[in-house]
Order: structure tokens, then C-alpha cells, then sequence
């Protein structure tokens, strides 16, 4: 057997006889005594020999691998591949971030309706006394000219007069054409937020995601059916009935209004048909307020289906916020019926910017988490490519 010396003083087992022995030191080797001949060696016995060979080698290989240390520490580490989550049903979330990319354009537009409304307002100050002149000009510009029969009042187009009262005189023009586009808008903005929900329709129905679209869908039919009605074809003049809070509920805001018997817009009506006239365009607001708070919780939903917190907390958060700003003008409708003392408009005033403000930031929030939730299935849908 063959050891280097620097195992001199450690115990060996002999391979062939099994006994345990110390290894000698070079000093010790002439005082061990070979071992008997047996007939399976052909050299006539074995015994333990300290090779220098082997302590050469052994040397001799330390030193490669510290000259192997020194190279490598001037290298750079490689690089530790990232393991990425695997997302089942790729191709069907695939169709759901092509479909929340149109309902993020129909936000835009919606937020660009909105936007020019304000401006509407912010631009269009009305002045108390100019009422009179705001009744003449209606009146001269009736089709027909001559004095209504007795009992009878005259035939005035109730959308200029409207319109005028909120904006001002002067602004008449702007404010109708501010109108007849957010309405004519309102085409493009059904229709890519219907299309969005077409596609998005294959999404896996994990917490309810298939249901909310289904639902999106309906409330979008009906949105669509209270626009033509209730908002189109009253404003192009097909006929005269308007519902106030529909279609410019701000003359509920203006100097006008302020120490009258009635609000104009319970004075335009039936003294019952106030109350329901209110009712029933809240309910209608409330279908149209619950399409984009279905799309938040339709975002939540996905959230939690990807597990992705921070989409999860962006479509909660926005839902509450969505019915917050419903609430707020709820408050403004009901408000409305109470009067027309100048305390009262004044409050009409910061309810309608409240829910001017809130409403805005429920779209921009919204549009955002749009974008959060399409970032975070391109990062799962492909992985390398987002990284």
C-alpha cells in the first residue's frame, strides 16, 4: 500500500487482511516489517511503501487549483436564470389584454367628453339679469312668429333655452355644440367599450370574470337604449320632451334659479312628475355609473386570477370609488328638489364640483388600472420578451 507522508499517523485498513494498522512516518518505515507471503501474490508479499511520487502530485495539483481561484475571481459570475410563473389558459388572457386595450380608448373618450363639458361650464358664466334677453331671443326665433291661443304658451325650443341658462347667452353657440358632440361621442366611446367586452368574453371564468363581462354587455344595451331616447333624439329635435338631469342638469347651479317658486326643472314638468322624473333618471344614471364600476371589479376579478396584488388593490379601491361618486349625485338630485333659496344653489354648486372632481379622478384611476392589469399578463403571457 501506498501513502504520501503527510498521512503519517492515520489509521488504514488493509484491503485484503481488513487489519487496522498506522500509517509509519519516513522516519518509522525501517522498522516495519513486510507482511507474510501469501499464494495470491505473485511478488512474494505486500507492505507499506511512502511514495514521494504521490506527494509531488499532490502538490503539484494544489498549486493548478490555486492558479484556477485566481483566473476565476476576475471573472464575472453568469448570469442566474429567472424562473417565471407559468399562466395556464395563455391564449384566452391573450384576447383579454387585446379587449382591455378598447375599453381603455373608450375611457379616453369618455374622459375627453367629460373634460369639454367642464370647460362648458368653466367658460360659459351666466349673468342674472340677462335672462330677459335670454326669453326674447327664444321667442323671436319661433318658427311660426305669432301669439299663442288663449290658455296656450308659446311654441320655444326648450333645448336653446336650456342650454342658454346654463352657459349664458353668449355662449349659446358653444354650448350646444359641446353638447351635440359629447352626445355624437358617446357613439365612438359604446362602441369601443362594447367591442373590448366582445373579445374579452373567452376570459376564464375564475371569480366570477365571465358573469361581470356578461354583465358589462347588458348594462351597455341598456346605456344604449337610455341614449337614444333620453339624450339623442331630444337634442337633434325629434321631439320636445327632456329629462333636465340627463341631458344639462348645471341649470340646477345657475343665478337663474335662485328665488323662484319652483326649480325650473320641477317648474317643466307636472308637479308629481318631478319626483319621478328624478327617480327615473337615477336609476338611469345608476345603469350608466355601473358599466365602468362592473369593468373595476371585472379588473379586481383578475387580480385575484392572476395573483397580482397590485392589480387586485387598483380594482378595489376604484370600485369603491365609483360608488362614492354616484353617491355624491345621488345627494345632488335629491338636493335639487329642495328649493331655490340661494344657500341651497350654492350647495348644489360644491356637490357638483365634488362630483365633477370625483368623477374625474374615477377615470383616470380607471384608465390606469386598465394599463396595470395588461402589463401584468404580457409579464406572465410572455415572460422573456417583458423582461
Amino acid at each position: 500500500m501506498k501513502f504520501s507522508p503527510d498521512k503519517a499517523g492515520r489509521k488504514a485498513k488493509c484491503p485484503k487482511c481488513e487489519t487496522v494498522f498506522v500509517i509509519p512516518s519516513p522516519e518509522e518505515k525501517a522498522a516495519v516489517a513486510p507482511a507474510p507471503k501469501t499464494a495470491e501474490d505473485d511478488d512474494g508479499g505486500y507492505g507499506v511503501v511512502l511514495d514521494p511520487e504521490l506527494e509531488a502530485l499532490r502538490h503539484r495539483r494544489e498549486e493548478e487549483d490555486r492558479k484556477r481561484i485566481r483566473e476565476l475571481k476576475g471573472r464575472k459570475p453568469p448570469k442566474v436564470k429567472r424562473k417565471y410563473k407559468n399562466l395556464p389558459d395563455a391564449e384566452e388572457w391573450d384576447r383579454v389584454k387585446f379587449g382591455l386595450l378598447f375599453i381603455f380608448f373608450g375611457t379616453l373618450v369618455w374622459f375627453f367628453t367629460h373634460a369639454l363639458r367642464g370647460l362648458m361650464m368653466a367658460i360659459g358664466g351666466a349673468d342674472y339679469l340677462d335672462i330677459a334677453r335670454l326669453f326674447i331671443n327664444v321667442v323671436d326665433a319661433r318658427p311660426d312668429g305669432a301669439f299663442p291661443d288663449p290658455g296656450w304658451f308659446w311654441n320655444l325650443d326648450q333645448f336653446n333655452l336650456l342650454v342658454g341658462m346654463a352657459v349664458g347667452r353668449g355662449m349659446l353657440g358653444f354650448g350646444k355644440f359641446v353638447l351635440i358632440v359629447n352626445t355624437l361621442l358617446y357613439l365612438v366611446q359604446v362602441g369601443l367599450w362594447v367591442t373590448g367586452y366582445i373579445i374579452c368574453l373567452p376570459v376564464p371564468n375564475r371569480f366570477g370574470t365571465k358573469a361581470q363581462v356578461v354583465t358589462m354587455l347588458s348594462l351597455a344595451g341598456v346605456n344604449f337604449v337610455t341614449y337614444v331616447f333620453f339624450k339623442l333624439l331630444p337634442t337633434l329635435g325629434a321631439y320636445s320632451y327632456f329629462i333636465i338631469h340627463l341631458i344639462i342638469p348645471e341649470v340646477m347651479l345657475t343665478s337663474y334659479n335662485m328665488d323662484r317658486a319652483y326649480p325650473f326643472h320641477v317648474l317643466w314638468s307636472t308637479p308629481t312628475g318631478a319626483f319621478w322624473e328624478t327617480i327615473l333618471a337615477t336609476f338611469l344614471q345608476f345603469a350608466f355609473y355601473l358599466e365602468p364600476v362592473v369593468g373595476a371589479i371585472f379588473i379586481w376579478s383578475v387580480g385575484q386570477s392572476l395573483r397580482e396584488q397590485g392589480v387586485e388593490d387598483r380594482g378595489h379601491g376604484i370600485t369603491q370609488l365609483g360608488f362614492g361618486t354616484f353617491f355624491i349625485l345621488v345627494c345632488f338630485y335629491m338636493m335639487s328638489l329642495c328649493g331655490t333659496t340661494p344657500v341651497l344653489i350654492n350647495v348644489l354648486r360644491v356637490l357638483y364640483l365634488l362630483w365633477y372632481g370625483f368623477l374625474m379622478m374615477f377615470m383616470v384611476r380607471y384608465g390606469l388600472a386598465i394599463l396595470r392589469a395588461r402589463d401584468a399578463l404580457e409579464s406572465l403571457i410572455n415572460p422573456e420578451e417583458y423582461a
